[in-house]
């Protein structure tokens, strides 16, 4: 009797999986406009493991729709075409844009997000799209936070790296977290590509832009990152991540979706990179400030 009832339990448990499956995959799925440079700056397993995060999160399919970096916008709209007819919602990076737009022009009722920021006027002019880029005042104010932190109790200054155009709400930001922080020195604003930064006065680092001259040196002191890139590629003295790729926002680019022509600031995620902290109260700080609102 115990077995019959085993066996009915089982057959009823397997009945509602396979059930459950199917439904799943009935659903639209939302497709992300990739190419092969970014899957391998991100990480392929990575990649795998967001998308069965979000599909699970959203109970639906999530499908990478890979085309050639060079692909014009035709291109990019017949790939969509051919890989799903009638899907949820499709997510572009900017730099396919103009795939976005005649996408969208296409096909009006689909949700069209794009992540990422292009010149001045363009979320104006294209209403049919909806746009989001990253918080970058929340960014760099959380970032501020962890520098303060990591930087606590040595003797150096904190560099901040930038692409060579800090904004100033960014900056202001910035300064504002090293200050809620504890920091009392003011930090160095420094281009990412100067080769003769004051090395040995830095005891700790942001990176926001061009990364290679300061990595390329390997200074034994803890960096904060901006970028998409895999942390397995990234050196030990990287010990935070702030992303804003496309699968980091995506979560809540679709939970808000349906802001045509708006363009929406969304905070990066945050990856605290707990095996090279070595300290448990500072690796919870460190998360607690990632999640801080300015």
């Amino acid at each position: 009797m115990n077995i019959r009832r085993l066996l009915i339990v089982f057959g009823g448990i397997l009945v509602l999986a396979l059930g459950a499956y199917g439904f799943f995959t009935l659903r639209h799925p939302v497709l992300l406009v990739s190419d092969l440079p970014f899957s391998g700056l991100y990480g392929s397993f990575r990649e795998i493991k967001s998308r069965a995060e979000l599909s699970l999160r959203f109970f639906r399919p999530f499908k990478v729709v890979s085309i050639a970096e060079n692909a014009g916008p035709d291109m990019v709209v017949f790939a969509l075409e051919e890989s799903e007819k009638s899907p949820y919602a499709v997510l572009f990076p900017y730099r396919y844009y103009e795939g976005a737009r005649r996408y969208a022009d296409k096909f009006p009722h689909l949700p069209v997000l794009v992540t990422g920021s292009g010149p001045a006027g363009t979320e104006a002019d294209s209403g049919g799209l909806e746009f989001i880029s990253a918080d970058t005042e929340t960014d760099c104010y959380r970032a501020g936070l962890a520098a303060a932190l990591l930087n606590r109790g040595k003797d150096g200054k904190v560099g901040f790296f930038h692409g060579g155009a800090l904004d100033p709400a960014g900056r202001d930001a910035f300064l504002a977290g090293l200050r809620e922080g504890g920091a009392e020195d003011p930090p160095l604003f420094l281009e990412g590509t100067n080769e003769n930064a004051p090395w040995k006065e830095l005891s700790s680092a942001v990176v926001k832009g061009p990364a290679g001259v300061l990595l390329e040196r390997n200074l034994p002191i803890p960096v904060i990152l901006f970028s998409w890139v895999d942390p397995e590629l990234t050196p030990t003295s990287v010990k935070v991540i702030f992303d804003d790729s496309p699968w980091a926002l995506a979560a809540r680019v679709l939970k808000n979706k349906g802001r045509k022509g708006e363009g929406r600031r969304e905070a990066s995620g945050v990856i605290v990179l707990s095996g090279r902290i070595g300290d448990p109260e500072l690796e919870k700080a460190l998360k607690k400030a990632a999640k801080v609102v300015l």
